[in-house]
Parts: structure tokens; C-alpha cells; sequence
């Protein structure tokens, strides 16, 4: 017996010999993944779900928008905005063997130029860029491979500025999950470029615009 339960054999439902699960019937995948990752021992009474935290959970946002107006003349009139924020966002750990950490930082820009060539004829000039980069920690230890876990080795494992994704999501029935949960190391960076122009033309009772709209992502 263990803790006072008997140990069966989940297979044929025998005793176990001496109370001792033999070493040959515990996966090898199991025993490295708590080794490598120091999965903690239990600190509440029982014999399954007996690791207990109660941490706190952190979204932290900084933001910045601005705007300029500027008038040169009744012909000309430029205006520019400026926006950026900052997200930092921390999970704490629960089941997983790692909390998850991401920053996410975001950067707008934008100008726009109106000039009034004549009473009938306008012109207005835009230009903007966005810029997004997500970036998630590799909150677990680094650099444990598919190898080294006990599977068979995989030269496709997945891998982010060169640093292997770690322990992969564990989750047995009725207990605690294991391994990192987002997936980390992760890095997203997406840039949007646009710049346009409009020419507007008032001709009698009819409008007339010209223009270009280009963008690039």
C-alpha cells in the first residue's frame, strides 16, 4: 500500500508486488519531463492533486497619443498624430510547469497635408506607418529538445531565434497539466506602410477627384 491505497496494476488489475510500481512500466517521457523542468512536490496532503499556489496575474498598459495641428497660410494646413502603447502581460503558474510572459508593443503614425491651389482645386496628401511586435518569453528551460525528452528525434522541431520550444503541453486526465502552454519562444512583427493623395477638382454642379492609394504590409 501507499499513503493507505493499494497500488494495481492499471493493465490486469493485480497487486503490484510489494507495493512498487516497477520502474520498467513508468514512461521514460514522464520521468525526464519532471526531472528537466524541477516540476514541484506536493504541499498539500494527498496523493494526486496536491500542489497548490494562489499567485496574481499582471496586465500592465502604458499608452501615448498625441496630435500636432500647424497652419502656414489659408492655403496649407498640416496635421500629424503619433500613438503608442505598451502591453505587458504575465499568467502566472498554475498546473503548467511555467508561467507565460509576453510584451506587446504597438506604434501608429500619420501626417496629413491639405493644400488649396485654387478656390476650385484642392489637394490633400496622407501618409501613415503601424508597427506591431508580440513578443513571448520562453518562460521554461530552454533548449530541451524532442531528443531529450525521450522521443524520437525530430530535426522539424520548432525553434525561435534558434532556442527549441522546450517542453511541449502535457494534460492527464484528473491531474495537472504539465509543460509550457503558449508554446514559447514566439516573435510576431507585423509593418504597414500606406501613402496616398487626393486632387480634388470643382467643376459647375460636378466634383472631380484624381488620386493613389498605396500600401505595403
Amino acid at each position: 500500500t501507499e499513503l493507505g491505497r493499494t497500488l494495481r496494476d492499471p493493465t490486469t488489475g493485480d497487486l503490484f508486488p510489494n507495493a512498487i510500481i516497477p520502474a520498467n512500466r513508468i514512461s521514460p517521457i514522464a520521468r525526464n519531463t519532471i526531472r528537466l523542468a524541477d516540476y514541484p512536490g506536493q504541499n498539500v496532503a494527498g496523493i494526486r492533486n496536491n500542489y497548490t499556489i494562489a499567485p496574481s496575474a499582471r496586465n500592465d498598459l502604458n499608452q501615448l497619443a498625441t496630435r500636432i495641428d500647424q497652419s502656414f497660410s489659408d492655403k496649407d494646413k498640416i496635421f500629424g498624430t503619433f500613438y503608442w502603447a505598451k502591453l505587458d502581460i504575465a499568467s502566472p503558474r498554475f498546473t503548467q510547469i511555467t508561467d507565460a510572459l509576453q510584451d506587446v508593443t504597438t506604434q501608429a503614425y500619420s501626417a496629413n497635408w491639405t493644400h488649396i491651389f485654387a478656390p476650385m482645386l484642392l489637394n490633400d496628401f496622407k501618409a501613415g506607418f503601424n508597427f506591431v511586435s508580440q513578443d513571448v518569453k520562453n518562460r521554461s528551460p530552454q533548449n530541451i529538445t524532442a531528443a531529450d525528452l525521450g522521443f524520437p528525434a525530430n530535426q522539424n522541431q520548432a525553434q525561435a531565434r534558434g532556442i527549441s520550444a522546450g517542453i511541449p503541453s502535457f494534460a492527464p486526465s484528473g491531474y495537472g497539466s504539465l509543460g509550457a502552454a503558449a508554446g514559447p519562444p514566439q516573435l510576431f512583427k507585423t509593418r504597414h506602410f500606406q501613402i496616398g493623395d487626393t486632387l480634388s477638382w470643382i467643376k459647375n454642379s460636378h466634383t472631380i477627384r484624381f488620386g493613389v492609394d498605396i500600401t505595403r504590409e
